[in-house]
């Protein structure tokens, strides 16, 4: 069976000592955490295109 989904996390959680909370980023935060991730991602690319010209 193909799941058009997947758990991220444990599914299974305990009853008692629940003291975390999920927290979701605010826009801006996420903004700018994929900003570093995409600059990180096209530094590597572009690392990489270099080394197959030489």
């Amino acid at each position: 069976m193909v799941r058009s989904y997947a758990n991220v996390f444990n599914t299974t959680y305990p009853v008692e000592g629940k003291a975390f909370a999920n927290v979701m980023f605010t826009p801006g935060q996420l903004r700018e955490k994929l900003d570093v991730l995409c600059a990180q991602v096209t530094r590597r690319i572009d690392r990489a295109a270099r080394g197959r010209r030489a």
